[in-house]
């Protein structure tokens, strides 16, 4: 906007300065009213003006599509992973505990008749840390891994990886789950109860 602004006064000093006439040249005074000197001052005067006006447009212009470029890469580095969908088996939700153990965050979305809800799983240390996909301040928009670290994708807060599953600031909301033989877990009264955080932002 500002930009825009500022292209607008320079073409309006442009035209205060030195009407233009049908075809955009200058109107240039009679010959004898003022000196050659002055007359090709003026005239330099104009072409500056729209030099001026020309540089700013590209510069607009330049502006504008690097502007666009980086929010085009923010939200493409920000993107949440797709969630992969899992199923029940009686009231537990089983996930093999060797395919999410590699140090990066794993997205699952559980459905029911009476919603959704997200929730990651990702090794912290010794241990597999679950947690909703969402947390009490800013909702479920959910985190995102950039490197070694794991962040929110409203605030960019970055959660530190041993206090996932720990409630408390922008931490995700606890997930409680146990590891039995080589399987993770999680009990789906736990997704349920958890389902209410999707809800209520639907």
């Amino acid at each position: 906007m500002a930009l825009a602004a500022l292209m607008v006064l320079f073409d309006w000093r442009t035209r205060q300065t030195l009407p233009s006439q049908g075809a955009g040249l200058a109107e240039v005074p009679p010959s004898g009213s003022i000196s050659s000197a002055a007359r090709r001052k003026q005239l330099w005067e104009f072409r500056k003006e729209r030099l001026w006006t020309a540089a700013v447009c590209v510069s607009s212009f330049v502006f504008v599509l690097l502007v666009t470029a980086e929010f085009i890469y923010a939200k493409n580095e920000t993107a949440l992973s797709p969630a992969q969908p899992v199923a029940a088996a009686g009231d537990l939700i089983r996930i093999p505990a060797n395919t999410v153990s590699d140090g990066n965050i794993h997205r699952f979305v559980y459905s029911t008749g009476d919603g959704t809800t997200r929730f990651i799983v990702v090794r912290v240390g010794d241990r597999l840390a679950t947690a909703l996909d969402a947390c009490v301040i800013c909702g479920p928009q959910g985190y995102y891994q950039k490197g070694a670290s794991i962040l929110c994708k409203n605030c960019g807060t970055a959660v530190y990886g041993p206090t996932i599953g720990i409630a408390g600031g922008c931490n995700p909301v606890p997930l409680p789950s146990s590891v039995e033989g080589s399987e993770l877990l999680i009990r789906t009264a736990d997704l349920e109860s958890g389902s209410k955080l999707f809800r209520a932002h639907e």
